[in-house]
């Protein structure tokens, strides 16, 4: 799964998460920073990049463990399982 990260998330996490979602890009890096949504959504679909169900996958796999981080406040991030099927 191929991931578009927002221009509110760091340039760096394409590199960062390659191993685990190779072809992902920032907006940033297309020339798409200050885009409205609906033109960073277009491009994304045009790309092959508008699958949400990959995402909900990965939600519902990780569920357990995003209910323990939101009822923990000392913990200050939350790390997904990227082993769900694409």
């Amino acid at each position: 799964m191929k991931l578009l990260f927002d221009e509110n998330l760091s340039t760096v996490l394409p590199r960062v998460l390659a191993p685990h979602f190779p072809g992902s890009q920032h907006v940033d890096a297309l020339g798409l920073a200050g885009q409205p949504d609906e033109v960073i959504w277009d491009f994304a679909k045009a790309k092959g990049n508008a699958r949400t169900r990959p995402i909900a996958d990965l939600f519902r796999a990780n569920r357990e463990g995003i209910a323990r981080f939101i009822a923990d406040d000392e913990e200050s991030f939350l790390l997904f399982s990227t082993t769900v099927a694409d």
